[in-house]
């Protein structure tokens, strides 16, 4: 332990232990202003904190009562956000099962109106052709025209 010792405390590391304390030495002389000025800035940081602390802590003091119910508020939120997507999930499930049992059923509807949108083209295009037939039952009579030889004879 000695040797060891020793040999940490030898000519060489006591020479770089002074080389060290040296340079501290030298920086905190060169640079005593600006160090005299942080540790002020230091201080009134500190004085400040201290303040921004002590309004906090009155701030919370005071709206204590405020702040329970806000939480308090908050869980019974929660709780109800959570019944309301439960009773979401369960009524898109609803509708899903709704949907698929009654499938056949909207698709002879859509079947049906798909039809009902065919006869109605039809039916429109008809009465711009002939309008007559929303008075008349029967299609107009073509007219005939005498032959020439019942013209002649008479």
């Amino acid at each position: 332990t000695l040797v060891r010792i020793n040999h940490l405390l030898g000519d060489e590391n006591q020479q770089h232990l002074t080389n060290i304390l040296t340079d501290i030495n030298r920086i905190t002389s060169e640079n005593s202003i600006h160090l005299s000025q942080m540790f002020k800035n230091l201080a009134i940081l500190s004085t400040e904190m201290i303040n921004i602390t002590s309004s906090l802590d009155s701030i919370f003091i005071k709206n204590d009562l405020v702040i329970r119910n806000m939480i308090i508020h908050l869980d019974s939120t929660l709780i109800e956000s959570r019944n309301l997507l439960i009773q979401t999930q369960n009524s898109l499930k609803s509708l899903d099962d709704m949907v698929i049992v009654n499938s056949p059923s909207y698709q002879s509807i859509m079947s049906s109106l798909e039809r009902s949108t065919y006869n109605l083209e039809e039916f429109s295009r008809n009465i711009k052709e002939r309008p007559w037939n929303l008075i008349r039952k029967t299609d107009i009579k073509p007219r005939q025209i005498p032959d020439k030889q019942e013209n002649m004879n008479e």
